[in-house]
């Protein structure tokens, strides 16, 4: 990307393009899952404890290719009820198996995380 100016007026006016480079571990801006290491045990209700610290987020939804696993929802109860439960179950009752690609929405993002699991029996 050379699209950046940069305008700086302290001693004189200096005015030059300044290339921005991307990180491919950036998990704003590489689009790629980052691994992150799980006890196979772990409950759910933990991750999303953990999550909330780590990438500092308000109310998250997870979710995979094959289920919600974690949304809540004032419009559909069902979904809370399902939530609710879910949050008690280790990533092994939920069906997650290592490899597994979990998506994390939340309002504090313009864009999901997306978080592979490396899950290790302990």
């Amino acid at each position: 990307l050379s699209n950046y100016l940069n305008f700086s007026d302290i001693e004189g006016v200096f005015i030059g393009v300044v290339e921005l480079e991307k990180r491919p571990d950036c998990i704003v801006c590489s689009q790629q899952a980052q691994y992150v290491d799980v006890p196979s045990e772990q409950t759910l209700g933990y991750f999303i404890k953990e999550i909330i610290k780590k990438f500092q987020l308000h109310n998250p939804s997870l979710q995979t290719a094959k289920d919600k696993l974690y949304m809540k929802s004032e419009l559909i109860p069902e979904l809370n009820k399902i939530s609710t439960a879910n949050l008690s179950k280790t990533f092994k009752e939920l069906g997650l198996f290592d490899g597994d690609e979990v998506l994390i929405a939340d309002e504090t993002r313009t864009q999901p995380i997306s978080l592979r699991l490396r899950l290790r029996d302990d």
